[in-house]
């Protein structure tokens, strides 16, 4: 892996929206993708949505386009979704050119899943730990459950058994 990192071979990078940190990116590694995390873009956009956008009812409509416009999975459903998310968030103005302008116009290629998933980003979409730890918590969690119906299903059959085992034990056999 150290190899990988110094020769520049590094395929895909997560960062946050630092200019300084996308250009350092840009020159240490002129090959890697650079994707923004979507927790930290999401968690931005959802704060100017709470201080701009009235009434919650309408802040919940214009959340809830947002998320299904950044999970698009192809450039058209993105154009289907960027026309609803636009004509959900229109009379929010101030709103509306902060999205536009500081994230879906320079930087949609590097969060939107039409684009994300053009390269083999492994899941990692975030620089958040917290996420990070749920999503491998998650998997887990299905892991010792799968481990755990395999051992009670185990249990039953030994109990199952077990009445032969009793007979034979009462009988003086061997099973």
């Amino acid at each position: 892996m150290r190899e990988q990192i110094t020769s520049g071979e590094v395929g895909v990078i997560v960062t946050d929206r630092d200019l300084a940190l996308m250009n350092a990116v840009r020159l240490v590694f002129p090959r890697a993708v650079n994707l923004l995390c979507l927790f930290h873009v999401s968690k931005n956009v959802n704060g100017k949505c709470k201080t701009t956008v009235f009434p919650k009812e309408k802040q919940e409509k214009v959340m809830e386009a947002w998320n299904a416009l950044v999970r698009s999975s192809d450039e058209a459903e993105y154009e289907q979704r960027l026309g609803v998310f636009q004509s959900i968030s229109m009379d929010c103005s101030y709103f509306h050119t902060y999205v536009h302008e500081t994230w879906l116009i320079p930087h949609k290629e590097r969060f939107v899943e039409a684009w994300t998933n053009r390269v083999m980003h492994l899941g990692n979409t975030t620089t958040n730990r917290y996420c990070i730890f749920v999503i491998n918590t998650n998997y887990l969690i299905h892991a010792l459950l799968l481990i755990l119906c395999y051992c009670v299903c185990q249990q039953s059959r030994v109990r199952a058994l077990e009445p032969e085992e009793d007979f034979a034990r009462q009988h003086g056999r061997h099973l």
